[in-house]
């Protein structure tokens, strides 16, 4: 269709694109520590496939399209590790021609357009994470921020990753410590502690409902949102039995000097 019917103009500016830059996913990569996937005998750890894949093991809701030949089909069977040692299947649902896609953009969810509708999208989407039923409470004294809630997506989906990078015991891997190096330790680290001398000013501030048996406990790690600046607060460390990590505050940030 792009050769025959577009512009020009925008046909060549389309297959610039194609053949530079694309069709690959724009967003950051997701991790994982046995990173080789394949589809029929073909190796798309690099390509979109792969990175579908690795969105499915952190059950995160995904889909492909393809360009018509071998791959109209759905869905798509990926195989996860070396053909030796499979570590798992995965059906990647599959689009094709452009009516399936306009379909399946038409009934795709709004995004949200207020922190009531931004907080139920991140409870369906992160179910290892537990909401707090005060967030809503927390967050509502901000005006509604696309740019906030954007960056609270990715915090809650490293924090997923962090749970699911972890062995069946719920003993740390090497991937779940390379999570910890590159979003929890350094100047620049996504999450971290209060230093000592926040948590004894703001002690009382610190204490958030713990959903769990319903008391206020004290939690002074926490996700940072810069700009504005917001704060994510929620329990750490976690232990190897747990499962799930609660989320106990998304408002804006309470240590201000």
């Amino acid at each position: 269709m792009v050769l025959t019917e577009a512009p020009r103009d925008l046909k060549n500016q389309i297959m610039s694109w194609v053949s530079k830059m694309g069709p690959f996913w724009c967003d950051r990569r997701t991790e994982n520590e046995d990173d080789y996937f394949e589809y029929s005998n073909i190796d798309v750890t690099d390509h979109g496939l792969g990175e579908c894949a690795r969105k499915s093991i952190i059950l995160q809701h995904v889909a492909s399209f393809s360009f018509s030949g071998r791959y109209d089909v759905t869905p798509l069977q990926v195989k996860h590790g070396i053909p030796e040692d499979v570590k798992g299947t995965y059906d990647i649902d599959n689009l094709w021609t452009c009516k399936q896609l306009l379909d399946s953009c038409k009934t795709s969810l709004p995004e949200p357009t207020n922190w009531q509708e931004a907080i139920e999208r991140l409870a369906k989407d992160f179910t290892s994470l537990v909401f707090s039923t005060s967030l809503l409470q927390q967050i509502n004294t901000m005006p509604y921020n696309k740019t906030v809630y954007d960056r609270m997506r990715e915090l809650c989906r490293v924090l997923e990753e962090y749970l699911a990078s972890r062995d069946e015991q719920g003993n740390r891997t090497e991937r779940t410590n390379c999570i910890v190096r590159e979003f929890f330790q350094g100047d620049k680290a996504w999450f971290s502690d209060e230093t000592a001398q926040d948590k004894r000013a703001f002690q009382s501030k610190l204490r958030f409902l713990d959903s769990r048996d319903g008391t206020k406990r004290e939690y002074s790690f926490h996700g940072k949102i810069k700009t504005p600046q917001v704060r994510v607060y929620f329990e750490w460390p976690i232990l190897p039995e747990q499962k799930d990590i609660q989320i106990v505050y998304f408002g804006p940030k309470i240590t201000k000097k």
